[in-house]
């Protein structure tokens, strides 16, 4: 017998792909998941979208038969099931939606004592409750099964001294098979003393700038080997996609800030764009007063801060808003947006799910550079973790491509104090 599956509204509001994704299964649908659904058809971005799918699709099944008597559907079948275990809810007391999808997991247990009956859903606490219950539960992964979370974007070779000296000589070398570098790659050459920093491209090794040579040309001064990185990926014009993660005071919108500002002084853009994500499952810009721009000036702190620590002031900033040099829009407004010859700062990236950040990128039109920056430890968002943000998934999944390259940070510059509060507080 297949086995059963019930769907949270979580998981759907997540990824609406997920009922696809879920194979050779009964899949079970809570009358209460369709009208938590039906609420969030109205919010903007990607979770409306999500919501407004489901409700099509489920109609469409409809013209297959009876949903509460099953429909065929991606090798199993699709129920909408209304009944749940009244004795479940006496337990748990409480009459919420919660208890209500647990009530369902029950009763369908009872229905169908041979059948495996789980719980799929991105609530944490749900599954906990679940488990306390004695039913099965688990998160959706599909997304994030192979994610490697701990990526640097940057390697170590030791390799002969005649490599480095060719390296400096020639300003390249060959790439070596053995070294299995993925494009974009960084690399730290050791021989002995001797040492040099690189970057695959195209199958050859390529020699960084000094980093007085990518201060005259970025207006910044890195302070390592990673902030190095950071800012020859961000002015190479071959390579429109970076992500840059790492500890919170190590550089990350800073870099990617001045990086922009000496891009557009450069002629090479006409605009920086800044968003971020500001909404969870749960909340959008609304419970916020004021027009859209004056509900995302909070928002905008980490690039006021910024600014105000690189000139001293925020009359650049303003001067640059007025000009339309600056352009400042949340993720869920983007949609719709052509961006051609802009510098795209999206911050707080680790916020935002896979879905939302395909969104952004997917508006990047002809000559223009996104930067995902974030640290995947200060995640806010219910539902996402280490692994199943968007910032690992996308980083992760362009691992291969010429177009895109990666840097995570590990040292903080804000202040011992900030740095070693990083350390020692989980």
């Amino acid at each position: 017998m297949n086995k059963i599956i019930v769907l949270d509204t979580s998981v759907i509001l997540y990824d609406r792909n997920a009922i696809h994704n879920l194979k050779d299964n009964d899949i079970y649908l809570p009358l209460i998941v369709l009208e938590e659904i039906d609420k969030k058809k109205q919010a903007p971005g990607v979770l409306g979208e999500n919501a407004r799918y489901i409700n099509r699709m489920l109609d469409e099944l409809r013209q297959e038969g009876s949903l509460t008597k099953g429909v065929p559907f991606e090798d199993g079948k699709l129920f909408i099931i209304k009944e749940y275990c009244k004795q479940t809810m006496a337990v748990l007391e409480e009459n919420t939606n919660d208890h209500k999808i647990l009530a369902t997991c029950s009763l369908l247990r009872q229905h169908y004592p041979e059948s495996e009956v789980r719980l799929i859903t991105k609530d944490i606490n749900l599954r906990v409750k679940a488990d306390a219950l004695g039913l099965k539960a688990g998160d959706y992964y599909t997304d994030y099964e192979d994610v490697d979370e701990k990526r640097t974007g940057w390697k170590q070779l030791d390799v002969d001294v005649s490599i480095i000296n060719k390296l400096f000589k020639d300003h390249s070398v060959k790439t070596e098979a053995n070294w299995k570098l993925l494009e974009n790659e960084f690399v730290v050459l050791k021989a002995g003393q001797a040492s040099a920093l690189a970057m695959n491209f195209n199958g050859e090794l390529k020699l960084l700038w000094s980093p007085d040579e990518i201060k005259k040309e970025s207006g910044v001064l890195p302070k390592n080997k990673e902030q190095l990185f950071a800012l020859t990926a961000m002015i190479n014009e071959n390579i429109p996609l970076i992500s840059l993660t790492g500890m919170p005071g190590s550089g990350k919108t800073f870099l990617a800030l001045m990086a922009g500002l000496s891009e557009i002084n450069n002629g090479n853009y006409e605009r920086i764009i800044y968003t971020r994500p500001i909404q969870t499952v749960d909340k959008g810009v609304g419970f916020l007063p004021g027009t859209l721009e004056e509900k995302f000036d909070p928002f905008l702190a980490p690039l006021a801060d910024n600014f105000q620590n690189a000139f001293g002031n925020m009359d650049y900033f303003h001067m640059m808003r007025d000009k339309g040099q600056i352009d400042i829009a949340p993720i869920s407004f983007i949609r719709g947006r052509s961006l051609k010859n802009c510098f795209i700062i999206v911050d707080e990236a680790q916020n935002a799910t896979k879905h939302e950040l395909k969104t952004i990128i997917t508006r990047v039109a002809e000559h223009s550079k996104i930067i995902l920056i974030g640290d995947t430890k200060q995640i806010d968002t219910q539902y996402l973790d280490e692994k199943s943000n968007g910032l690992t998934i996308i980083a992760d999944r362009f691992k291969f491509s010429k177009l895109a390259a990666h840097v995570h940070f590990t040292k903080g510059y804000r202040s011992p104090l900030a740095s070693e509060a990083d350390e020692l507080i989980e």
